[in-house]
């Protein structure tokens, strides 16, 4: 079925652990998302934008997912692609983080799903939190 025009975006390729990813899909499936829109609507939730917001109800990012089974990703790769006024405050963001972009946005989401692996220095935890 065709879907409507969701206008100009721009593409974030991203790396997530495959665990990170297969919880991820199945929240979007849960709520009647693709992947891609989920993290759209996420990350305009992140960067203090909820006018950006789409389709995601705030309530629903608490959720847990449905344990469905799928069969797990073959990787972790994705790219999620986001209207232009929110690739812009997602940019923004992330260079005042002095992270990449693609960091930023894994980093949101592994937070989100409370999957933070690895450490991180300090200063970038205290400025992811106070997003």
């Amino acid at each position: 079925m065709a879907q409507p025009h969701k206008g100009d975006r721009r593409q974030i390729r991203l790396t997530l652990p495959i665990e990170v990813k297969a919880q991820l899909t199945c929240l979007a499936h849960d709520v009647g998302l693709g992947a891609s829109d989920y993290i759209s609507d996420l990350l305009a939730f992140a960067v203090d934008r909820p006018d950006l917001v789409r389709r995601l109800r705030q309530e629903v990012l608490y959720t847990q997912p449905t344990p469905i089974n799928p069969q797990p990703p073959a990787d972790g790769i994705m790219g999620p692609r986001f209207p232009l006024a929110l690739y812009s405050c997602i940019h923004q963001r992330a260079q005042q983080r002095g992270l990449p972009m693609a960091t930023y946005v894994r980093d949101v989401i592994e937070d989100h799903l409370g999957h933070h692996v690895g450490q991180r220095p300090k200063q970038e935890e205290l400025l992811l939190t106070s997003a």
